[in-house]
């Protein structure tokens, strides 16, 4: 909701955004740039916070946001697709042309009256399908979820560290799970390389 009623705003484009952040006229966004930015809207983010930021953009592993990375994050999505599979005409141009006319209240509130029907927000219809778990079935899926979060946060906080450690790099680390040099990680590899770690998971 809020990535539509972003660019449901008259005075928003994806090039004007990203360049209220690259202040410095990099040419890219990195922690550097994002946390000046941060700073100057009165949030005093941790290197760890914007490393995670990058890293949840970054999509070619380089820890440098591009224009095209940026905006595509932003991009709210179209239909059923997510923002991350909609094609891209323009990295840093809005795709008006290629929504389809919708009439949504969301528009009086936060779209121009001025402005043409392409750019309004879509309203997805009620879905026709009802709650089926039972109160015991809704206890296990929210169990379930918050342990999904708690290892997603974990993870990202075991991601931080390896990132700042200064002896640690990709290539190495994938070199030690590729025992045969073949170029890929099978099961079997992962297998050894864990259990040469003293850890011993099960083949799932």
């Amino acid at each position: 909701m809020l990535r539509r009623e972003l660019e449901c705003r008259f005075d928003y484009s994806g090039l004007s955004a990203y360049r209220s952040i690259d202040k410095y006229h990099d040419g890219c966004i990195n922690t550097h740039n994002l946390g000046a930015f941060l700073r100057s809207c009165g949030h005093y983010a941790q290197e760890r916070e914007l490393i995670a930021i990058v890293r949840r953009i970054d999509t070619d592993g380089d820890a440098r946001l591009t224009c095209s990375e940026f905006s595509e994050y932003l991009r709210a999505p179209c239909g059923s697709g997510s923002s991350l599979a909609a094609p891209m005409s323009s990295p840093c141009r809005p795709r008006s042309a290629e929504r389809t006319s919708y009439s949504s209240p969301l528009k009086t509130r936060c779209c121009s009256p001025h402005r043409s029907p392409v750019r309004a927000c879509p309203v997805y219809p009620p879905s026709p399908y009802k709650a089926t778990l039972r109160p015991y079935e809704e206890d296990k899926l929210v169990g379930g979820l918050k342990e999904m979060v708690g290892i997603e946060r974990d993870l990202e906080s075991a991601k931080t560290s390896c990132a700042l450690s200064p002896d640690f790099n990709l290539y190495d680390t994938f070199k030690m799970f590729d025992r045969d040099n073949n170029g890929y990680v099978c099961s079997h590899e992962i297998r050894d390389c864990y259990n040469a770690l003293g850890v011993y998971p099960t083949h799932d």
